[in-house]
């Protein structure tokens, strides 16, 4: 399979990927099963209804990548900076390690929930910026059903508020806890047979799902692909250019800076916009300093 990179599509999002009954079957298994890291080894077969959704979804999209390595969140949550990577192997002193394929599977969003996965697309750097993040963002409202597939050494982001990142400080969000829950499976796809990320061990398999057509992705005609083409204007053309203060995931060496934020020039009325838009995705250039 040619990686996202290679085709020139580095991020995509599908929307009608799952039904709402098959998100609310997959929401009930995501929750059932805790937060921790799993491996599904694809020569195996699926043995739980996350790994038949995950089998379904990538065999869909022709991505015969061996290994899935799945965790999942229950909670809105702000997510420093970061690109995934094989944790084990990091945390050993071994090199940054990505995935091929990184996913998230959205399943379950509370209504006042404006909590976007933000996508880095990587550049040259001549503006300053470092070249993980020279490239456009692209801001992706949590919408059930919908799947998130990028490249997995991009740079990618949770905001919780939506306008922390610009707010000169953060007013705390109260009400109901099920008005702010942020169901999402997130899944990655290591490409080598026999390297699958270390340490990482397989789920307990699930009765009763062998067949369990409930929990696998709608046919790839029926999905919706998110125009991700366009965006609002950059700041040279009238918009209010601001500091955006992007906190950064990890050790020094993940990070690829010695401080913990990172300040990128931003148009912030678009920004804002896109950070809360509760469904249509945004495609943001990025802003020379």
């Amino acid at each position: 399979v040619l990686s996202l990179a290679s085709t020139g599509h580095a991020i995509q999002v599908f929307d009608g990927v799952f039904t709402p009954p098959t998100c609310e079957a997959l929401n009930v298994a995501a929750n059932a099963r805790g937060l921790g890291h799993a491996l599904y080894t694809r020569s195996v077969g699926p043995r739980t209804a996350l790994e038949h959704a995950f089998e379904s979804f990538l065999s869909e999209v022709d991505d015969d990548s061996p290994h899935v390595e799945y965790w999942s969140r229950q909670e809105w949550k702000h997510i420093e900076a970061h690109a995934d990577v094989d944790e084990a192997l990091a945390a050993g002193g071994g090199p940054l390690r990505y995935p091929r394929h990184a996913h998230v599977l959205y399943l379950d969003v509370g209504s006042r929930v404006r909590g976007p996965t933000c996508v880095w697309e990587a550049g040259r750097g001549e503006d300053g910026r470092p070249p993980r993040f020279a490239g456009a963002m692209t801001v992706v409202p949590a919408v059930a059903g919908r799947v998130l597939r990028f490249d997995g050494s991009l740079q990618h982001a949770v905001p919780r508020p939506a306008d922390v990142w610009l707010a000169p400080f953060v007013i705390s969000q109260s009400g109901p806890p099920e008005d702010f829950g942020r169901s999402v499976v997130l899944f990655n796809c290591w490409p080598e047979a026999e390297a699958p990320p270390h340490e990482v061990q397989p789920d307990e398999p699930a009765a009763g799902v062998d067949a369990a057509s409930i929990y696998r992705a709608a046919p790839r005609a029926q999905w919706r692909p998110a125009d991700l083409s366009h965006g609002p204007p950059p700041a040279s053309s009238g918009g209010r250019a601001a500091t955006m203060k992007l906190w950064l995931l990890g050790e020094r060496e993940r990070r690829g800076s010695v401080e913990r934020t990172l300040p990128l020039r931003v148009d912030a009325d678009a920004v804002l916009a896109a950070l809360q838009e509760g469904k249509e995705c945004t495609r943001l250039d990025p802003v020379l300093a």
